[in-house]
């Protein structure tokens, strides 16, 4: 009886996890409301994540943040098996650099995760 409950609980918890992401807020930046939908550029490179197919699609995601006082996008990953070259891009799509040798991590500020993968395995 007791593993049945266990089983009923975990099977409840699991129905009520969701990381779709519907679940972001949209945060107005680059003088649009949502930039994931309202820059072509960017919902490009959300859609690629969303298409992914292979194993590894699970740990993309993007993120927004601060650098030098404006606004940047980073495609980000929590991949485990992935050696892995971080751009940062303007609001324009324009590839900045990439984290830790154009850009230090230490100068990117208020990073917030903005679109991820639709079975996105990288925590909360």
């Amino acid at each position: 009886m007791k593993k049945i409950i266990w089983l009923l609980a975990v099977f409840s918890l699991c129905l009520s996890c969701n990381n779709d992401d519907k679940d972001l807020p949209a945060i107005a930046a680059c003088d649009v409301n949502n930039p994931i939908e309202d820059l072509d550029w960017l919902k490009a490179k959300a859609q690629e994540i969303k298409d992914g197919t292979s194993d590894l699609a699970q740990y993309f995601y993007i993120e927004m943040a601060e650098y030098k006082g404006k606004t940047v996008f980073i495609g980000q990953n929590c991949c485990p098996y992935c050696s892995s070259v971080i751009l940062v891009y303007d609001c324009e799509g324009k590839e900045l650099g990439s984290t830790g040798t154009e850009i230090l991590a230490s100068e990117i500020s208020n990073a917030k995760i903005i679109f991820k993968a639709p079975n996105f395995s990288c925590g909360p």
